[in-house]
């Protein structure tokens, strides 16, 4: 661990009931970096985020710029810069495009900066100026993530925390969310902690890939030196790596 990290995680343990998740995770992120998180259902990675965020309670330590996460509520943690964006989407399907962005900033003040934020958007999305009035519920599947992203985007995170982005996309779908969160990068150097089912989508978007297993992180590497070409699942690299069975739940 490093005291230059932008996010260091040391021993981070999350139980329900009396049920275990997270068991001692250690991780850490550099500013700009991007990092997913890989492995099956079941090993917590949904957990992790959520965590991170504020939605579930853990142990251990959680500095994000030398803050103590874990001592923030949910709202001071986006203030600071930490921002959730769900698997699922979760979109409101009847209020518009417009609407469901604007969500995303509800904590800010600067009006302006929030109708400029909107219009870079729109600039940077082709088929999104045409449709900002539009219910998102009218947008296909890969629409609506790619808003989602968006909306989280609206909050002016430092710290993204993506969640099985790709989950129900068709192919297609993901290879524009994949070279669009490339753009986004670039345009407002987040940092991004992502997890993901879809290796091969994360192998390409991450710098490196941390595979957690048995309540811990097992291995983070460079993403292209830890996924092996010929392995393209995640059930593969449960395989590879962890040599055991994991249940089919991890929410």
């Amino acid at each position: 661990m490093t005291e230059t990290a932008l996010l260091r995680i040391e021993g981070l343990r999350v139980a329900y009931a009396e049920t275990e998740i997270l068991g001692g995770v250690e991780l850490e992120l550099q500013e700009g970096e991007s990092v997913f998180v890989l492995g099956p259902n079941g090993v917590g990675k949904s957990t992790l985020l959520r965590c991170i965020a504020g939605c579930v309670p853990g142990q251990g330590r959680v500095h994000f710029d030398g803050k103590d996460l874990l001592a923030l509520n949910t709202r001071s943690r986006i203030r600071c810069g930490v921002v959730l964006c769900p698997e699922g989407r979760r979109l409101f399907g009847e209020m518009s495009v417009r609407e469901n962005l604007r969500l995303g900033a509800f904590l800010r003040r600067d009006r302006h900066g929030i109708e400029e934020d909107l219009r870079q958007l729109a600039r940077r999305i082709p088929w999104l100026a045409e449709r900002m009035e539009q219910p998102a519920g009218f947008l296909s599947g890969g629409q609506q993530q790619m808003v989602a992203v968006a909306r989280a985007l609206m909050a002016r995170p430092r710290l993204l925390l993506l969640d099985e982005p790709t989950v129900g996309l068709s192919p297609a779908a993901i290879a524009e969310l994949r070279e669009w969160l490339g753009q986004q990068s670039s345009i407002h150097g987040v940092t991004v902690l992502g997890t993901e089912q879809n290796v091969v989508f994360a192998r390409d978007v991450a710098d490196r890939l941390a595979l957690l297993g048995r309540h811990r992180i097992q291995s983070i590497a460079p993403a292209a030196e830890l996924l092996p070409a010929n392995v393209g699942s995640a059930a593969g690299l449960a395989d590879r790596f962890f040599g055991t069975q994991f249940a089919q739940d991890d929410r």
